[in-house]
């Protein structure tokens, strides 16, 4: 539901598709469709068929710690205190921000950015989780909506709502785009959701069935980059865009994420051809951990 794509007949992201440098990846598939499954697989190098040792690896933010960064996370409340992966997330982290709404964590950011040169931040959103309530009144712009009007029976009244959420992420993550954008510095930036959403006007949800439908699991991953990030990286921008409707999965991200700065690992747990940036990706089945935590579903 991105125009981003530009197959999308409403114009959902009319931000986004204005930022130079803006990469979407038109085939990434998530690990699981719950996030307490995606999460740990997108912060480790766990995969979902390992996924019962996440527990036993240091997160995504020790190897930038390690490296110097200023490591810190700005995250709705719901969505850290609702899910278990901030208990060990935690420890490789320098500093924790909860706020209440979305709409409060790029203010966060821009505040952080002015405190440190050397920064790597996760930024976690609500986004368009159901019931896609998360949008301000002038991102209400497809009616009827669910949120707006309850007593209208429609077909349409939850792609409506789902899609003014969209709207309203894309200001959101433009915004944050906009504040790299400002720092004057080598940056760059990269989102991808822990799971999708399948939609209907007789349910709305994701995650609890053994038989998911490709939208609950086709999910968009994208990239932006700074003009001194390409300077800075031109080799690993070309194969960024050259990679960029391959398939990829979220066993790619911690890989992607730490190549994105040229940091490596220990030569025990590296693992080549698993990154976007790098010059190719190997051949890789992706694989989706089912609701039980245990079934692996082949795609």
């Amino acid at each position: 539901n991105l125009s981003l794509n530009n197959t999308y007949h409403r114009q959902t992201t009319p931000l986004l598709e204005q930022q130079n440098g803006l990469y979407l990846y038109s085939d990434c598939y998530a690990n699981a469709t719950l996030t307490q499954h995606a999460m740990p697989m997108l912060l480790t190098p766990t995969t979902s068929m390992s996924f019962a040792e996440h527990f036993d690896y240091k997160t995504i933010a020790a190897p930038y710690h390690e490296m110097g960064f200023y490591t810190m996370l700005i995250s709705h409340r719901a969505q850290l205190m609702n899910n278990g992966y901030h208990n060990y997330l935690a420890q490789d982290i320098d500093s924790i921000i909860w706020v209440e709404h979305d709409s409060l964590i790029h203010s966060t950011l821009r505040q952080v950015m002015n405190m440190h040169t050397k920064l790597f931040v996760i930024t976690h959103y609500l986004g368009n989780h159901m019931f896609y309530t998360n949008r301000t009144e002038d991102c209400l712009v497809w009616r009827p909506d669910y949120n707006a009007d309850p007593n209208v029976q429609s077909d349409s009244l939850f792609f409506n709502a789902y899609d003014n959420s969209i709207l309203y992420t894309d200001y959101l993550l433009n915004k944050e785009i906009e504040i790299l954008k400002q720092s004057k510095g080598i940056a760059a930036w990269f989102f991808i959701s822990d799971h999708g959403e399948y939609i209907d006007h007789r349910v709305s949800g994701h995650g609890h069935t053994y038989h998911p439908t490709k939208d609950e699991y086709h999910v968009p991953l994208m990239v932006w980059y700074s003009d001194e990030y390409a300077a800075a990286y031109p080799d690993k921008v070309a194969n960024m865009i050259k990679h960029k409707d391959e398939p990829v999965c979220g066993d790619h991200v911690f890989w992607s994420v730490l190549d994105m700065a040229g940091i490596e690992i220990d030569s025990t747990l590296q693992q080549e051809g698993m990154s976007i940036f790098g010059d190719s990706l190997r051949s890789y089945k992706r694989t989706l951990l089912l609701p039980d935590g245990k079934t692996i579903m082949e795609l």
